[in-house]
């Protein structure tokens, strides 16, 4: 299933219906900006989430049985997290 909708209900609704642990989400066509000074920026890119992972970037990524999300014309960062507090 591609959804080309990233802000709306069918990919909420649709990735909600996934077990966490067997939940494959691939972006495709994104800017990622990968924070590994060995891989930079990587223009329309490909990222593989599973679970809550991210255990692939790169492109032309293929996942069986994924939610493929177009993401053409976004930038994807990782999470970041504030340990300071």
């Amino acid at each position: 299933m591609t959804v080309h909708d990233t802000t709306g209900e069918a990919l909420l609704a649709r990735i909600r219906t996934l077990p966490a642990d067997r939940r494959r989400i691939l972006f495709t066509g994104a800017t990622i900006v990968t924070m590994d000074p060995d891989l930079g920026v990587i223009d329309d890119g490909d990222l593989l989430v599973e679970g809550d992972t991210i255990t692939a970037v790169g492109h032309r990524l293929h996942a069986d049985d994924a939610v493929v999300v177009d993401a053409a014309g976004t930038i994807l960062t990782p999470g970041f997290v504030d340990t300071h507090r």
